[in-house]
C-alpha cells in the first residue's frame, strides 16, 4: 500500500488512516503528516551542525590552552630546580670556606689575623659609641683619634 500526495501545502497537517491486509488480519494505522518548509529544514540543521563545530572549535582551543599551561609549569618547575641546586652548592660551598677558615684560627692560635681579630674585637668594644662613618664603604673613625680603621680583614 502506497499514500501518495500530491500538491502539498503548509496547512496540510491532518492525520491519514491507512488499512493494510495479510495473512493474519487486517491493521488500522495512522500517520500524521507533517509539512516543513524547507527554510526550516535548513536552519534547523544549521543550527544544529553549526552548534556542533562551535563546540568542537572551543573544545580545541581550551586544549590547546591547557597544554600551553601545562608545558610552562613544567619549564618554570625545572628552572626552579636548577636555581635550587646553585643555591644548595654556593650554601654548601661558603660552609665548606666557613669551616676552612675557623680550622686555620684554631691551628694557628698565634698567628697575625687572630692578633688582628682580637685587636679589633677591643677597639670595636672601646669605641663603638664613637664611630663616624667615611664616604667610603670599608672604613669607620673614631671620634677622639681620627685613626682609620678598616671593617675588611
Amino acid at each position: 500500500n502506497k499514500l501518495i500526495i500530491k500538491n502539498i501545502l503548509l496547512p496540510d497537517n491532518v492525520y491519514y488512516i491507512c488499512t493494510a491486509t495479510n495473512q493474519y488480519g487486517s491493521s488500522l494505522t495512522q500517520f500524521k503528516l507533517r509539512v516543513n518548509h524547507l527554510k526550516d529544514f535548513f536552519i534547523r540543521r544549521t543550527i544544529l551542525f553549526g552548534s556542533i563545530l562551535i563546540g568542537l572549535f572551543i573544545s580545541f582551543i581550551l586544549i590547546i590552552i591547557a597544554l600551553i599551561n601545562h608545558y610552562k609549569q613544567n619549564k618554570h618547575k625545572r628552572i626552579k630546580k636548577k636555581s635550587s641546586t646553585t643555591d644548595e652548592t654556593i650554601s654548601s660551598s661558603l660552609a665548606k670556606q666557613q669551616e676552612n677558615i675557623q680550622h686555620d684560627y684554631q691551628d694557628e692560635t698565634n698567628s697575625i689575623n687572630d692578633q688582628t681579630f682580637i685587636h679589633e674585637k677591643l677597639l670595636n668594644n672601646q669605641i663603638r659609641n664613637y664611630i663616624y662613618d667615611s664616604p667610603q664603604h670599608d672604613l669607620f673613625y673614631s671620634r677622639y683619634d681620627l685613626k682609620r680603621y678598616s671593617t675588611v680583614v
